[in-house]
């Protein structure tokens, strides 16, 4: 759920989620991410879905963690919420790959869903490696909060150069009923979020 009475896919708020194009994956309504130490691009070297797959290079010295943000601001103390609801759960999903040639450590992967009112939370990327791998997690913003950061990191123990895929990235609010009361079509880029009678196709495979 947005903020604002936007009615959108509650399965994913994310655009380009699945890599599918060149334009980055952002929360709607967002122009840009917020990459630290690190490029962000598609690529066609490993998709779990569709052609491409993105790929995180990390492009700092180890002592440093390396972050792409889906949203233009640095952190979860910017007050920007990118039309996040506080109080609100959320998880945050995507499926990685972690080649061995890359050099990167699947525990040095994660996800980060963080807002201003206590402390990240955060999981270990992945426990395979050369293989596709889901990992999530959920967290209820605080009722207080005023910014947040939703975002994929490099450990700081990562070298500069190591890399690694995702793809089909999902950011979706959980325990909420998605349903409308009317019936709406939209179309973002190659995603093809569509609802018809009250339930959204999911483009994003389990």
């Amino acid at each position: 759920l947005f903020a604002n009475n936007y009615a959108r896919n509650n399965k994913n708020l994310l655009e380009n989620g699945n890599a599918e194009n060149v334009q980055d994956i952002v929360l709607y309504d967002e122009t840009n991410d917020n990459n630290s130490n690190s490029t962000f691009l598609q690529s066609a070297d490993f998709a779990h879905s569709g052609t491409y797959g993105e790929k995180f290079t990390k492009t700092v010295a180890a002592g440093t963690d390396a972050r792409v943000r889906f949203h233009a601001h640095a952190a979860a103390t910017a007050s920007s919420m990118s039309r996040l609801l506080a109080g609100l759960e959320y998880t945050i999903e995507a499926w990685i790959y972690v080649p061995t040639a890359s050099g990167i450590l699947g525990t040095e992967v994660s996800l980060v869903l963080d807002d201003d009112t206590a402390v990240p939370t955060a999981t270990a990327g992945v426990n395979t490696y050369d293989a596709w791998q889901k990992v999530s997690v959920t967290r209820r913003l605080g009722v207080a909060s005023t910014g947040v950061e939703v975002a994929v990191v490099a450990a700081s123990a990562a070298a500069n150069g190591e890399y690694f895929y995702a793809d089909d990235v999902r950011v979706f609010p959980t325990g909420v009923n998605n349903e409308h009361q009317q019936q709406l079509q939209k179309s973002y880029g190659t995603e093809n979020n569509v609802e018809t009678g009250n339930s959204w196709q999911n483009p994003y495979p389990a």
